[in-house]
């Protein structure tokens, strides 16, 4: 909606799944990727299913351009943790990590617009994270650690420990 609204010609929105993203995009089409509030993924065995993973930023790789950009704006304490984690492990280039937009009076003109999600997290007190790298040329990531994981798992809203 606001992509019309604004006139913006360079956008678009897929619905897809994720999996044929190198299917949609040329080599080095893509200027920015958005990622706004993914389902985490959280428990260990779904770990190759995060949207901000190795596998996934391999396939970013394919389509971004030099000096391309991935952005994630998410509620979620966990998946903005375990993503710096994979971006400290691969050495990447990051431009902005913030864990609280609104809070810290960050978020500008761009961050300000609200998906449905965001806007019933606000509502129920909770911060809004937001990070913005780049892949720094590489084509090929590693995965966190086990040890790195298990650090992750701490924080988990569903674990009975916590």
């Amino acid at each position: 909606k606001t992509v019309t609204e604004r006139g913006i010609p360079n956008a678009g929105f897929l619905r897809t799944r994720i999996e044929f993203i190198s299917s949609l995009f040329a080599e080095g089409e893509v200027s920015e990727i958005w990622i706004t509030f993914p389902d985490p993924q959280m428990p260990k065995q779904r770990a190759k299913h995060r949207l901000t993973g190795s596998l996934f930023l391999a396939r970013y790789a394919k389509i971004l351009k030099e000096g391309g950009m991935i952005n994630l704006k998410t509620d979620s304490q966990f998946l903005h943790e375990y993503t710096k984690d994979v971006i400290a492990q691969n050495a990447l280039p990051v431009e902005v990590a913030n864990n609280d937009i609104y809070g810290t009076g960050y978020a500008d003109e761009t961050l300000s617009v609200k998906t449905a999600y965001e806007s019933k997290f606000l509502a129920q007190g909770m911060p809004i994270t937001y990070l913005r790298f780049s892949l720094g040329g590489k084509r090929e990531f590693c995965d966190i650690t086990e040890d790195v994981e298990n650090k992750l798992q701490e924080l988990r809203p569903d674990r009975a420990d916590n």
